[in-house]
């Protein structure tokens, strides 16, 4: 288990060398619940506390709710594992990411981490997504192999990008590796 958030605080579960915690990033545009920063946990989970963010009009890049599972330029080698499990609920899609250190490395703007959309519900939802799912979509950033010995976090954003006018509202909850 990386973080089922019933200790009610922005920490993810110091468990098998992982440590960290979750934080809201977002462009400063437009209006988020909560602000940037760390993120608290709230009643509404399944079971218990998740956490919850939403946001409207972000015209820049947009936002990013992300877990550090190491300390700062660490890496945590997630190989016995073959992917993540997370429940998830909310409206539109999030793209779920994998963060790794070669692609921390690369320079500012080329940074495209392997990723997997996923599309929402109302009700909370098991999503499984092995790390062979992952990829750099898009034909952009500088391109790198996964390397599951040197994973930092995990990301979730939403989907909807500029021009449009991005706009979210989606709950996490139970996250771990598979």
């Amino acid at each position: 288990m990386i973080d089922d958030f019933e200790d009610g605080n922005a920490d993810v579960m110091a468990n098998e060398g992982r440590v960290g915690g979750w934080y809201l990033s977002t462009d400063t545009t437009g209006t988020t619940t909560p602000k940037a920063g760390a993120t608290m946990p709230e009643a509404g989970g399944m079971p218990g506390k998740a956490l919850h963010v939403s946001g409207s009009g972000l015209t820049g890049w947009g936002a990013s709710l992300a877990a550090s599972i190491t300390a700062p330029m660490g890496c945590y080698d997630a190989s016995k594992f073959t992917g993540i499990t997370v429940m998830l609920k909310g409206t539109g899609t999030v793209w779920v990411s994998v963060l790794t250190a070669a692609v921390r490395s690369a320079p500012e703007g080329m940074r495209n981490h392997f990723k997997k959309q996923v599309t929402l519900t109302a009700e909370w939802t098991p999503v499984t997504i092995a790390f062979s799912e992952l990829t750099q979509p898009g034909g952009w950033g500088m391109i790198v192999p996964f390397d599951v010995t040197k994973i930092y976090g995990v990301d979730f954003g939403p989907a909807t990008a500029p021009p449009t006018p991005t706009a979210f509202d989606f709950w996490i909850d139970n996250l771990s590796f598979k």
